[in-house]
């Protein structure tokens, strides 16, 4: 029986398997989320300690996107609201994974390794201005903003941080 699974699925299961991996490695744990209406594909907590989370947005592409300094991503116009406002009682980031453009090479396994080919890299585009396009706004990311563990605390750091501040203004 032959599989036929669109290579965009492939995609977006890879990115989050990339996620659930370096999320696990970082201590923490992924809520995945079925129905994605606000931007949100996963939300990290940490497995045990400070009850913080952050939500992603998880997205994958193939394409020959990367330059010398930064990635260059096309991002749907309704991502890009929901992932600028600040509103918001998680902080929010976007996390895009780079594949090899030949889709064999996206996954190699064998006795001593499970191997993603190239990596996820993330931005928070919190406070970001509007656009006027009405379909999608190409943004950049940093290749030094590589998602991977430490990255991670990063977020969650942020996120930490946001709550103590709120915690004081409320006193």
């Amino acid at each position: 029986m032959p599989i036929r699974t669109h290579t965009n699925d492939i995609k977006e299961r890879l990115s989050v398997a990339y996620v659930t991996a370096v999320a696990a490695r970082a201590g923490c744990q992924i809520i995945h989320l079925h129905v994605d209406k606000q931007s949100i594909d996963a939300t990290v907590r940490p497995i045990s300690g400070s009850k913080i989370s952050v939500d992603l947005q998880l997205k994958s592409t193939s394409r020959d996107c990367l330059k010398e300094n930064e990635i260059s991503f096309p991002l749907p116009i309704k991502n890009y609201d929901d992932l600028r406002t600040s509103v918001s009682t998680a902080l929010h980031f976007l996390v895009v994974l780079v594949l090899e453009p030949a889709e064999l090479d996206w996954l190699v396994s064998d006795e001593n390794s499970l191997l993603i080919k190239r990596c996820a890299y993330w931005v928070d585009l919190r406070g970001s201005p509007p656009v006027r396009n009405e379909t999608s706004v190409t943004i950049s990311i940093p290749r030094s903003q590589i998602f991977d563990v430490q990255a991670l605390q990063i977020m969650m750091q942020k996120a930490y941080d946001a709550i103590n501040q709120e915690q004081e203004v409320g006193q």
